[in-house]
């Protein structure tokens, strides 16, 4: 075999006249470094970048604590000043004298610490918010002493009525007396504390218990249901057979009651005897049994051929009324000399 050619290779390519010459020579290559930065220094460079971000997050949410605080402050201000609404009603003016003066300390405060951090403006904006907090806090538990201390006394006038009640009269009276009596003691104990609270203030604390008035309520109902759910005593059974017998006996009686030899007063004595309804039905048989008579009686037959016997008798013949009849027909008219005479 010829060995391969070395160096560059000449051939001719195409066809015709004028062939063009190519030349093909081997070209060397080699790999070259990358230009950029270590993978240390690129971890380092991140790290870094995301320490920037959270400094400006910070920064922002410092801003955003700071306008938070400054605005409640403005606000709270407006509200001591306005003297009223929930915070001048529960608060005592002590207590907002000297919230007059933290707030002034406050608005100092924020000129002299503009770039703060956010946590220590949250902070400061929690403490400012005590007060106002407290005095919430006092308009509920009024709220709720005043809710319950009516549903107290909506209980007691509801179950007392209710043990004085007839309805309840199968119940022993010695426990609807615990009922009355339970209701009495919490009437007293509440009017009593009522009678004490009413010379309070909203900012001092009710002296009757809202947890207190709650138990009192739940335990006054469970005692008074328990009483008055008591089932009615059903009738003995004696009572029961007694009253079936004499009804028996009763119905038995007026079912063999009939006529005696008496005559008329026998027959009252049956007739009352009798179940009125039984009365009633043997009543209205005999009228049915009477009706087609006094039809023919009144003329009501004639049509169908059952003459009245009345017709009869008001004629005074004894047979057809139709012989009766002619001596209704009109006198023939007299003649003059007739009625002359008559004259």
């Amino acid at each position: 075999k010829d060995s391969a050619p070395v160096g560059p290779q000449k051939r001719k390519v195409g066809a015709g006249k004028a062939p063009t010459q190519v030349t093909k020579e081997s070209v060397p290559l080699s790999h070259a470094q990358v230009v950029g930065f270590p993978q240390d220094v690129l971890t380092a460079s991140v790290k870094a970048e995301k320490k920037y971000r959270a400094a400006d997050q910070a920064v922002v949410e410092a801003e955003d604590r700071r306008n938070d605080y400054e605005t409640y402050i403005f606000t709270l201000r407006d509200r001591v000043s306005s003297k009223k609404g929930q915070l001048i009603e529960y608060t005592s003016p002590e207590e907002l004298e000297q919230l007059s003066k933290d707030l002034e300390e406050a608005e100092s405060w924020t000129y002299e610490h503009p770039e703060e951090e956010a946590s220590t403006y949250a902070k400061r904006l929690k403490a400012l918010k005590k007060a106002e907090d407290e005095s919430a806090k006092r308009k509920a538990n009024w709220d709720t002493v005043e809710e319950r201390s009516k549903m107290l006394k909506a209980s007691i006038r509801k179950y007392k009525a209710t043990a004085n009640s007839t309805i309840y009269e199968y119940i022993a009276k010695e426990k609807l007396d615990t009922i009355t009596t339970e209701c009495d003691s919490n009437t007293q104990w509440l009017a009593d504390l009522e009678k004490k609270q009413a010379g309070l203030k909203k900012w001092d604390t009710p002296l009757i218990s809202a947890s207190e008035l709650l138990v009192r309520n739940s335990t006054l109902t469970q005692n008074s249901t328990k009483v008055l759910s008591e089932p009615r005593p059903k009738p003995p059974e004696a009572e029961k057979k007694d009253d079936k017998n004499k009804k028996g006996e009763a119905d038995k009686g007026k079912e063999d009651a009939g006529p005696t030899a008496n005559g008329s007063d026998g027959e009252a004595a049956g007739d009352k005897a009798k179940p009125k309804r039984r009365v009633w039905l043997e009543r209205i048989g005999w009228v049915l049994f009477a009706l087609p008579g006094v039809a023919i009686l009144t003329g009501l037959g004639e049509p169908y051929g059952y003459p009245s016997p009345l017709s009869w008798v008001s004629f005074g013949g004894d047979g057809d009324p139709d012989d009766a009849a002619v001596g209704l027909e009109a006198p023939e008219p007299l003649d003059e000399g007739d009625a002359s005479e008559l004259r």
